[in-house]
Parts: structure tokens; sequence; C-alpha cells
């Protein structure tokens, strides 16, 4: 479970705290295979429902999620690499993409936990991931923030992007195709 900041700074950071494995990459070589067979499973109405209510979908997010957070609080920033979309990890090395402004400052200080509230689905393709990103300041005064993430799901598992976009990924899917088709 996790939640999220009051700045705008710890709310990018929200964007960044779903993604599996601390420590999985020190290269530009990202490869998960997570497959889970869940084309009719349904998400919960709402997110305060027991583990055994939930889909494999979204255990499988709720669990990014949970994972990037203990990665980042670790300052293991390869845990928001393995989650960006494919074509980002194409264009850019591991070292090059921890040179981006917005991850380099990404950290998760102040942050106890985020609480998955609610997943909505479209389909097997994309869902949208309400959160609360839950706080605690040096000072002992506790706050908590709602936000938004995006989750998609691409070759057999979920991703939650921090710096890549779908419009950038769907483009780039576009030149391979016609690389394909123009090879033949």
């Amino acid at each position: 479970m996790i939640k999220w900041i009051v700045t705008t700074a710890l709310m990018t950071l929200a964007s960044i705290t779903i993604f599996p494995g601390c420590g999985g990459n020190e290269t530009s070589d990202v490869t998960d295979a997570l497959t889970t067979d869940t084309s009719t499973a349904e998400a919960p109405a709402t997110g305060a429902v027991a583990d055994e209510g939930k889909s494999p979908d979204w255990l499988e997010i709720e669990s990014i999620v949970d994972e990037a957070i203990v990665c980042l609080s670790y300052r293991d920033k390869s845990v928001l690499y393995d989650n960006e979309l494919p074509y980002l990890t194409d264009e850019e090395t591991f070292d090059d993409y921890l040179k981006r402004g917005e991850v380099a400052w990404a950290n998760a200080d102040s942050l106890e936990y985020v609480e998955v509230a609610d997943i909505i689905f479209y389909g097997r393709d994309s869902a949208l991931v309400n959160s609360v990103f839950h706080f605690k300041g040096a000072s002992g005064r506790e706050w908590a923030s709602d936000s938004q993430l995006r989750a998609y799901f691409r070759d057999g598992h979920w991703l939650v992007p921090y710096v890549s976009r779908i419009e950038h990924q769907l483009a780039y899917d576009d030149l391979i195709r016609q690389a394909d088709d123009d090879a033949w």
C-alpha cells in the first residue's frame, strides 16, 4: 500500500512508484516477463477489498507499486527504468536515464507507504491507478496526497512508466511495423 506527497516534486514521484525489482538493471537491457492470464478478470469497483477479491492484474500492479517504494527508499532507481515503455529503454541506457532531471531528484525520503485505493481497467490494455501517498516528515507531521498513475499492459506484464509516455510508444510501434512492412 502506498500514499503520496503534497509538493509538486513529490507528485512526480508518484508516477515512478510502480516498478518491479530492486537492483534489477545496471545496464540498458531490460526484460522482465511476468505472465498472468487474466483476460476475463474484472477490477473491483473500489479499492477497499481483501486480496482474495482482487484480480491477478490488480495484485500485480499493487505489488509493483509496493516494490518501487521499497527500492526507492534504498535509492535504487533501476525500478523506475525497468518500468519504462520500450521506446525509452531502447533509446537510452540506464546511465543516461539517471541523468534526467526528474529521475535524478526522485526519492522516497518522507514517504511511508502508498495505498492503491482503486484501479480502473480499460480492458487488458491500460489502467488508471488511484493511489494515496502517505508521508511522515522529520518533525513527525503526517499527511496524505491523492495521485493517479497510469499502467500499461505490454509483453505479458504491467508497466507503470515514470518518464515515458504512451503516445511516444504508439508512434515507435508504428515505425517498427512500417520498417517490418518495408523489409518485405
